[in-house]
């Protein structure tokens, strides 16, 4: 079983991340929950978002479309007046519906 390529971890909950540069080689990379993050890979799909600021200062480890639908599915399990606390996740593109 591999260990996490992060210096010095031996952990092998580790997921398989793979990047594809624009000249199209391909790198393998496995991370633990960890160091997907740092190393610019969302823990939960393994995307890519390195250098994306709402990335990279998450502390969730999430790329924004795992951390909305992870709000998302918190919200489903919630009764009707727990709303109330919840940030307002309104936006530009309600005018597109």
């Amino acid at each position: 079983m591999p260990h996490c390529d992060h210096k010095e971890c031996l952990r092998e909950d580790v997921e398989l991340y793979i990047l594809h540069p624009e000249d199209n080689n391909i790198e393998l990379f496995h991370y633990c929950p960890d160091h997907a993050q740092e190393n610019g890979f969302c823990w939960l799909c393994g995307e890519f978002w390195g250098g994306v600021e709402e990335f990279e200062f998450d502390p969730s480890g999430l790329c924004p479309n795992c951390a909305y639908d992870a709000r998302m599915e918190k919200h489903e399990d919630m009764d009707e007046g727990e709303f109330d606390d919840c940030a307002d996740i309104s936006g530009p593109w309600e005018d597109e519906f």
